[in-house]
């Protein structure tokens, strides 16, 4: 399976055009090894080897962060596209809840009703 397909690949260059939106993530990588997280937002134009988005590391620290691909693209096999992902909300709201809780939450509705009770409390 690529890592990101071709329609992927497009809307990430699109995004990269308008860096301080708060895109929806276009993807998810998972680190097949481990609690590894990558919510893809955008791939930056100008160089198109390094993208942008949510990096969970697996330590309970969820940060947006750059990447490389080329680096990503060595651990094929090890690093999969989660084709069942389907953004459904800005990234923001993936990052908030995320900081919240120490991990990343890959459900817009589960991270919604996480932000929701930290506004109440």
């Amino acid at each position: 399976m690529r890592m990101i397909t071709p329609d992927q690949y497009a809307q990430l260059l699109k995004n990269g055009e308008t860096p301080d939106a708060d895109h929806t993530p276009v993807l998810l990588w998972r680190d097949t090894r481990g609690p590894k997280r990558w919510l893809v937002c955008f791939l930056w134009p100008q160089n198109a080897d390094w993208g942008y988005g949510i990096c969970d590391a697996g330590q309970g620290k969820v940060e947006y962060s750059d990447f490389s691909l080329v680096e990503l693209e060595k651990c094929r096999g090890q690093i999969l596209r989660d084709p069942t992902f389907v953004a459904r909300a800005p990234s923001s709201v993936y990052l908030n809840a995320a900081q919240l809780v120490g991990r990343m939450i890959e459900d817009a509705e589960q991270c919604h009703a996480i932000l929701g009770k930290a506004v109440r409390s």
